[in-house]
């Protein structure tokens, strides 16, 4: 409830009016695990990656990597052949360590623009050129060659319908088979719950090697970390049925508990985990977000704390630190408050137009106020309790960078009024 949480903030870090403005739950929740359900551990090399071109070539220009009409199989072969040109041109000694070494993993939603330059230096300048190695990619990961990042599938990088075309047909026939048949079975799960229950597991299948009866309650936790931490709108929907599938055919095994709300239930993460999920580079800041969140938490559920948890590292500090790598004093400079809050106001979507293509547009972010106000009780806090702990608060005290005015409200209610 937003408006208890306002109420249970002590009143010097409300110096705004408690009926308008709350601390809500974050717009990607975070789930509560036991920590004893870790997620297999990525592999630095195994065989498929080793082998040489010759070697992956002739895998990939034969059942089951072949296209079934001969004009995509042509594309496919040649798209093939200029991926494994341009990671041979990269450093490493495994095509999973070329791909990385190229950057396109880190580059995200970005990531054709690499081999693009690559291509365009060449002389290969063609559209269909850059079209048919980005098509190969989905084959290379089927055939376990390389093995992406999952922050790089969430991307969509590899197109949600041709990473599970591949692997069905490639990695594991039998096992999408039985969970297509699953899912199919019961009239309560619609075509679009049941191809996002594929294409899950398609992603940890990816990322993680092996097929899906090696998917543990671990990857599946790690899956849905990196998607409330990645870019889409609704994360969470549709992972209950993903997880009573998996469980259903018996892949969790038997100590994954029977359902998500049991999973979920099963323990809560302590400060410390709360804000390391976001990784924050300076240890200092993030030092004195886990006190401050040990200082809260007594006057705090555990979901607002999760929230609070998510505004303070992942909202504020986390782009901070992207936008300002070295940044380490909560003394921000005005250019730098005034460029957090300018991309906190927008959100980035992904749309297709009547053609199929893919745009982006910056759209307003409804819920812009409601991170604005844990950083100013945040600093406001710091403020009070540094004049009854200075050695241990008053390093921290710093000119709040969001006003008073600027988590008003009133003036937002009745602008969306007019």
């Amino acid at each position: 409830d937003p408006a208890g949480v306002v109420r249970d903030l002590d009143p010097v870090s409300l110096a705004v009016e408690e009926r308008d403005v709350g601390l809500p739950t974050p717009a990607k929740p975070q789930r509560e695990t036991a920590v004893e359900f870790t997620p297999r551990p990525s592999a630095a090399s195994w065989s498929a990656t080793r082998g040489t071109r010759a070697e992956v070539l002739a895998r990939l220009t034969h059942a089951p990597f072949v296209a079934a009409h001969p004009s995509s199989q042509h594309t496919r072969g040649l798209g093939v052949k200029l991926a494994l040109d341009w990671l041979g041109d990269q450093p490493g000694g495994s095509w999973q360590d070329r791909w990385l070494s190229s950057g396109a993993d880190a580059a995200g939603p970005g990531w054709r623009q690499v081999p693009g330059r690559w291509l365009h230096e060449r002389g290969h300048r063609l559209l269909s050129r850059q079209s048919a190695l980005s098509e190969a990619l989905p084959v290379l990961i089927s055939a376990d060659v390389i093995r992406p990042s999952l922050r790089w599938l969430l991307a969509g990088t590899a197109g949600q319908r041709s990473l599970v075309r591949n692997l069905a047909a490639s990695r594991d026939p039998e096992g999408f088979t039985r969970l297509r048949t699953l899912c199919d079975g019961d009239p309560r799960v619609s075509a679009v719950a049941r191809n996002q229950t594929l294409y899950r597991s398609a992603l940890i299948v990816a990322a993680k090697g092996g097929a899906l009866g090696n998917i543990t309650v671990g990857d599946v936790l790690e899956l849905f970390d990196a998607e409330d931490d990645g870019p889409r709108a609704n994360p969470s929907t549709g992972r209950t049925l993903f997880y009573r599938s998996l469980s259903g055919l018996g892949i969790l095994g038997d100590r994954a508990p029977g359902t998500l709300r049991q999973l979920r239930t099963s323990g809560q993460r302590s400060p410390e985990e709360l804000i390391d999920r976001y990784r924050l580079a300076c240890r200092p800041v993030r030092d004195v977000l886990v006190d401050y969140l040990r200082e809260r938490q007594p006057a705090l559920d555990y979901t607002s704390l999760d929230a609070l948890s998510y505004h303070l590292a992942k909202r504020f500090w986390a782009d901070i630190e992207a936008h300002h790598p070295g940044i380490d004093n909560l003394a921000l400079p005005a250019e730098v408050a005034q460029g957090w809050k300018r991309r906190l106001r927008t959100t980035r979507k992904t749309t297709r137009t009547p053609a199929g293509q893919k745009i982006h547009l910056e759209a307003p972010r409804i819920n812009y106020r409601e991170c604005l106000t844990p950083v100013r009780a945040f600093y406001l806090d710091l403020a009070h309790w540094a004049v009854e702990d200075p050695s241990r608060w008053g390093p921290w005290v710093a000119p709040c960078p969001v006003g008073e005015e600027e988590i008003n409200r009133r003036k937002d209610k009745r602008h969306r009024k007019c």
